[in-house]
């Protein structure tokens, strides 16, 4: 108002935002990303003020540089102690030839249609980033691709959604390579938080500590806990194999987790029904970015039904695709 600093004090936004996610995270299995907010079209607000101004009317200047520039800076704060991702927006307008397009004449702070399209273009090429698994008709799905995880970033696996597990069970597989150091370079790699498989609120294989860990959500919450025998994780700067076998029996469910085509931990959940999740499967980060992955990841696979340990055992050993099997 009248040109003054006047908005929800910058505590104040971080609480609530904080508060906002963390209840969004808890009811949903939505993925939650954040937008940053352009300058408005300075040229049509100073248009609209400064008469008032020089009447000492009351007057608002929307979308000055400086404010905005704060406001964006809490985003990208808030989105890192989340794991979120951000869709720059504001830096997208500021790159624009001819900025005056994007807003409604004669205002300046909303968006015009060509404002929206380029938010709705931004939008649409986030949403189409990722990499889309291969499938078969026996209930496969395979992606045959390095790809490398600096500790800061995930890949969504685009087409991912429909898997889970199933009647028939799920059979999931991972070539990884990890670094020395796991998500934090200060970590020991003993002391890692891995995440190479995560669907939210469905399944998930990773790494706790000195342990391979696999895990499914019932639909109320994570509840299939099963680890490795400590010490058995894949070794750093080295290709090993994982795997986690999701099955239903007569009495609830069975998790068991191979390394290098061997058994190094199996639970039985007494009651316990693995519950088919919304989202897509993301490789190298889990919860929101809590556990990011470094290093690399090669063959991933994931088959709607269970292998048993022979056949485990001969896809390390031959190196064989599993959906062939």
């Amino acid at each position: 108002s009248n040109y003054k600093e006047t908005y929800v004090p910058e505590a104040d936004q971080l609480d609530l935002w904080d508060k906002i996610i963390t209840f969004l995270k808890k009811k949903t299995g939505a993925k939650i990303v954040l937008i940053t907010s352009p300058y408005s079209y300075l040229p049509y607000q100073q248009a609209l003020t400064l008469p008032l101004k020089k009447q000492n009317m009351h007057h608002s200047l929307f979308g000055l540089p400086e404010f905005h520039d704060r406001f964006n800076a809490r985003v990208r704060q808030i989105a890192a102690k989340h794991g979120l991702d951000v869709i720059d927006f504001a830096s997208a307008v500021q790159k624009h030839p001819d900025p005056q397009q994007l807003y409604v004449p004669d205002d300046g702070v909303h968006l015009s249609l060509k404002g929206h399209q380029m938010l709705a273009g931004l939008v649409l090429n986030y949403l189409g980033s990722g990499e889309k698994l291969n499938s078969k008709n026996n209930g496969s799905w395979f992606l045959d691709k390095k790809i490398d995880f600096d500790g800061n970033t995930a890949i969504r696996l685009q087409n991912s959604f429909r898997i889970n597990i199933g009647e028939s069970g799920l059979t999931v597989i991972a070539d990884v390579y990890p670094l020395e150091k796991g998500f934090d370079i200060k970590t020991p790699a003993a002391d890692a938080l891995d995440m190479y498989v995560f669907k939210d609120k469905s399944f998930f294989l990773g790494r706790y500590g000195d342990r391979l860990y696999a895990n499914f959500h019932d639909g109320s919450r994570w509840c299939g806990h099963t680890m490795s025998k400590p010490g058995t994780f894949p070794t750093s700067n080295k290709w090993s194999q994982v795997a986690a076998i999701f099955e239903k029996n007569d009495s609830g469910s069975a998790v068991t987790i191979y390394l290098n085509g061997t058994i190094v931990g199996k639970k039985i959940l007494s009651g316990k029904i693995p519950h088919p999740g919304k989202s897509f499967i993301e490789l190298g980060a889990g919860w929101g970015g809590i556990w990011h992955y470094r290093g690399s990841t090669g063959k991933i696979r994931f088959l709607s039904k269970v292998l048993d340990a022979g056949e485990i055992k001969e896809i390390y050993e031959q190196n064989l695709s599993p959906d062939l099997l």
